[in-house]
């Protein structure tokens, strides 16, 4: 999956902030247990779950690949 993920961005809506934040694919923290959101860590270093709805954006290679209102 890293050679897959290489080059990879997902954009997800921080409600808090009312911005798109971007994450690389390999920061992401995948739980069996929490299939309906992707877990980062964040900025303040705690484990954060991003439900997928959140997820606006995906880049690959600095391009822009998938997007969602």
């Amino acid at each position: 999956m890293k050679i897959l993920a290489r080059g990879i961005v997902v954009g997800y809506y921080d409600r808090v902030a009312d911005e798109i934040r971007a994450v690389p694919f390999q920061e992401i923290l995948w739980d069996q247990d929490h299939h309906l959101s992707m877990q980062i860590k964040g900025m303040d270093g705690e484990i954060c779950a991003i439900p997928w709805h959140r997820v606006r954006r995906v880049w690959k290679d600095g391009q822009l690949i998938w997007q969602r209102p």
